[in-house]
């Protein structure tokens, strides 16, 4: 088994119909390089590229299907390995591709391909894209790949899986919402903190208030204990002179003064 160069891959395309719509350009000294086809398959939309719409934009972190121009037609005798060009590669387009092509495989190529890079990757219409080798087998397949799977005519029929997966542009919008609502969680912290420093102060006013108010508690506390040991040691007599000393003061600071202020007859 040895890899086919140059030439024998032009024999076989001309004499055994190997590659359909080949360029001898496209044709290396030991692979073919395919070149994008018009169908499209991305957010599990099918779509064409045309002369109006001739590229396709890969954004980062993003799947895409993509096809060949050329079909092949595989013999028996031969097996193809397939993988993208290193202009792609170097670039971050990474092929999830299985690289084997069975005997008897027919169709176009169809290749999903995922964004690993940190920019956007365009790819235009007929452009070189995937790279192919050629190699014989020890003894013909028993079987054709097309004989059980049918030729590969589009690629409509190929399951693409959903878009579930968040891709790099969806994780810069996740970062810039976090930011915002780290932001958001700041100025939240700002105002919790104020609170706390307006209850701070409520909470020493109460207490300045509460010590005047336990003071006079304590202090009519302590006169009501003092007048208690008065009764007790002198008697209920003291008491009652000390009540009737209170009255009296009373009585002399509210009487009425003798004689009237207006009056410049003096009283008699």
């Amino acid at each position: 088994m040895s890899v086919l160069s140059k030439d024998t891959i032009i024999d076989l395309c001309k004499n055994r119909d190997l590659i359909r719509n080949w360029d001898q350009s496209c044709v290396e000294g030991a692979s073919y390089d395919m070149r994008l086809g018009a169908d499209i398959y991305r957010n599990g939309q099918h779509s064409t590229l045309n002369s109006e719409n001739a590229s396709i934009k890969i954004e980062p972190g993003e799947f895409v299907t993509l096809s060949s121009l050329e079909h092949l037609k595989i013999p028996n005798d031969l097996v193809g390995h397939n993988g993208l060009s290193s202009t792609w590669t170097r670039r971050g387009v990474v092929s999830l591709f299985s690289p084997q092509i069975d005997p008897g495989f027919e169709g176009m190529l169809v290749v999903p391909v995922f964004n690993a890079g940190d920019s956007a990757v365009t790819i235009r219409l007929h452009e070189k894209i995937f790279t192919i080798e050629f190699t014989f087998t020890d003894k013909p397949a028993p079987y054709l790949w097309s004989e059980r799977h049918g030729p590969q005519k589009n690629i409509t029929s190929i399951p693409t899986p959903e878009r579930i997966r968040p891709n790099f542009v969806d994780l810069h919008d996740i970062e810039k919402k976090q930011q915002d609502i780290q932001r958001s969680l700041d100025i939240l912290n700002s105002r919790v903190d104020s609170l706390k420093a307006s209850v701070d102060r409520l909470d020493g006013f109460n207490s300045g208030f509460a010590s005047k108010l336990s003071f006079r508690n304590l202090s009519i506390a302590l006169l009501s204990i003092i007048l208690t040991l008065i009764i007790v040691l002198f008697g209920t007599d003291i008491y009652s002179k000390i009540l009737r000393v209170v009255d009296e003061n009373e009585d002399i600071s509210t009487a009425p003064p003798k004689g009237n202020l207006y009056d410049e007859t003096p009283a008699q």
